[in-house]
């Protein structure tokens, strides 16, 4: 990308080029980062939202895992309605993870398929003329 944007300028001006590119470069990756922290924010919430309806003592699958869980803890030794809450907090950070998981899936299909989507970008680019000075950008 540095040699493109330079390519096609006139040596004098190409100091200036490269400092307009790297500042544009740095605005994009700020805006690419806070619209990517924006889409992980919304899919975690819509994850947790989807995941948390299956916390139910209608759901014979959570019912059983709470009833197993608590039988344990009392075991242990934990009073009953220690046991409870601490199912509950299970449970709960189970969500957290498996939603953050899914929410970080959701993203990491998005950059793809925007990645995928530039790519054809760069058969559109002009090739610079054989002349063109390789400067380093950074």
């Amino acid at each position: 990308m540095a040699t493109a944007t330079v390519a096609f300028m006139p040596r004098d001006k190409i100091g200036s080029a490269t400092g307009i590119f790297n500042l544009m470069r740095n605005i994009g990756g700020s805006f690419g980062i806070a619209g990517v922290t924006t889409l992980l924010a919304q899919r975690e919430q819509f994850h947790y939202a989807r995941l948390i309806e299956n916390i139910s003592q209608y759901n014979p699958r959570f019912a059983e895992m709470y009833k197993h869980g608590i039988a344990k803890l009392v075991e242990a030794g934990q009073p009953y309605l220690t046991a409870q809450k601490q199912v509950m907090g299970i449970a709960y950070a189970q969500v957290m993870k498996q939603s953050a998981v899914m929410a970080f899936i959701d993203c990491f299909w998005a950059v793809g398929i925007a990645i995928i989507a530039i790519i054809p970008i760069i058969f559109i680019m002009r090739r610079p003329p054989k002349h063109a000075t390789t400067a380093v950008v950074e």
